[in-house]
């Protein structure tokens, strides 16, 4: 019995081998035939584009590097289109490629203008305005992505955005931003309608900020604009979005809205949103806020400390003195002390007051002093 028993045992292991690997062989096989078909899609694409770059660069480059408006029939006559490329999705998205190409060299090109009634006649003429809503509408994630940008760097406005709201309902986080982007872009009048919370839960990554001021700047435009601005900073919850609001108001110098950010740094708890409220009360030289920033200097975390006493030296205002000195003395922070200490002589130096500095400075800091008095 024991023999039996033992054959049967290896007789299942034998078997069970087998299967592994058979079912190796067969994933192996599986793969090896979605490699051959993405290789051979790759190598069909990479055809299309070489053909579209032959046949069209030098004529795009042309209409699109020339200040003279073209006409719809002498685009078409000098591209001399053969075929139905309208028709055809991956000559359209290599198109679409091309010509953004062709824009980003014109542009770098010692910052030549684009000719754009020429590039949106050129757009009409192969009928992309379809292809842009048929990609977003069917396209990969990859092709979603690079037509949203395309579409911003185009000023084109799609004729249907039912796939923008797809994907303004995507799962990623980063689809869904593009997506907001692209209709804020298009629709710059209620562009502040489009930027909620929800849609914003990953932190803003560079490339998205200067999109989102080129927005802004297509956007505030009149007053009612910067109401609706500071409304939308008042109920805004998300500390990353609101310090975009805020650095906005700053780079657009919207002295107008910097009253409104008053409750805003009082009630604050967010390093980040204090420190760009204080330094756009600086740099728009907003002296109103001097009292509210002296007040709440000592609760503020050291960067937020900097801001305050950079804006409160450069507003010149009779205050400032007495608050920069009290800074230094009760300063035990280096960082803030070499501040406090740099700020009074920036302050004194503008108003030309001859000051003697020994006077208020600690034995251990004169060298500081000495320093800042030589370079000043």
């Amino acid at each position: 019995m024991e023999l039996i028993d033992t054959f049967a045992g290896r007789s299942f292991i034998v078997q069970l081998s087998s299967t592994m690997v058979t079912l190796t062989l067969i994933s192996m096989f599986v793969l090896a035939i979605k490699l051959q078909r993405t290789f051979a899609s790759r190598k069909a694409d990479m055809k299309i584009s070489r053909y579209i770059n032959q046949k069209y660069y030098r004529p795009i480059y042309d209409l699109m590097a020339s200040p003279e408006k073209a006409s719809y029939d002498y685009i078409a006559h000098k591209l001399n289109i053969q075929g139905p490329i309208a028709a055809d999705f991956g000559k359209q998205y290599w198109l679409s490629l091309l010509l953004r190409d062709i824009l980003f060299e014109i542009e770098d090109d010692d910052g030549n203008q684009v000719n754009m009634e020429n590039l949106h006649t050129i757009i009409d003429v192969f009928e992309l305005d379809e292809f842009f809503y048929k990609a977003l509408r069917d396209g990969n994630l990859e092709q979603k992505m690079r037509i949203t940008r395309t579409l911003r760097y185009f000023d084109v406005h799609i004729k249907n955005d039912e796939a923008l709201a797809q994907m303004i309902n995507s799962r990623y986080s980063f689809v869904r931003k593009n997506a907001i982007f692209t209709r804020a872009w298009n629709d710059p009048n209620d562009a502040l309608t489009y930027f909620n919370s929800k849609d914003f839960d990953e932190t803003f990554c560079r490339f998205d900020i200067m999109i989102f001021h080129d927005i802004m700047q297509r956007s505030i435009t009149k007053e009612e604009d910067m109401s609706d601005l500071i409304s939308k900073l008042q109920t805004q919850k998300t500390d990353s979005l609101r310090s975009l609001y805020i650095r906005e108001i700053r780079f657009l110098k919207l002295t107008q809205c910097c009253g409104a950010l008053t409750q805003m740094f009082e009630e604050s708890v967010d390093p980040e949103t204090s420190y760009q409220i204080v330094r756009t009360w600086g740099e728009l030289n907003y002296k109103e806020s001097e009292d509210t920033m002296m007040k709440g200097f000592p609760f503020q975390s050291n960067r937020v400390k900097v801001a305050i006493l950079n804006a409160v030296s450069s507003f010149l205002t009779g205050k400032a003195s007495g608050f920069l000195t009290r800074a230094y003395k009760s300063a035990y922070d280096y960082d803030i002390k070499v501040e406090s200490i740099r700020s009074l002589f920036v302050y004194h130096q503008n108003h030309l007051l001859d000051v003697d500095f020994k006077s208020i400075s600690r034995e251990e800091d004169r060298d500081l002093f000495n320093y800042f008095e030589k370079i000043s």
